[in-house]
């Protein structure tokens, strides 16, 4: 299991170079819908996580990483 750091630096990291790669393949997928769907990810491995609490951890880390609260505030608008 990756630290709460190195597991923020591989998102960090990641996300950039993924939606980069759906752009260089003809996808219109820039950055900010790209951090809101991994946010609502997030979100779905939270609410359906029953796994070990070191994995319920990790991601409870992501969703207060992320934001993810204000994806579920723009829902209840």
């Amino acid at each position: 299991m990756l630290s709460r750091a190195n597991r923020e630096a591989c998102e960090r990291a990641t996300l950039p170079a993924y939606a980069q790669a759906l752009r260089d393949r003809g996808v219109d997928y820039g950055m900010d819908a790209c951090e809101r769907d991994y946010r609502i990810g997030v979100i779905g491995v939270l609410v359906n996580l029953y796994g070990p609490s070191s994995a319920r951890n990790s991601i409870l880390d992501a969703f207060w990483a992320w934001d993810c609260e204000a994806v579920l505030s723009e829902a209840e608008n």
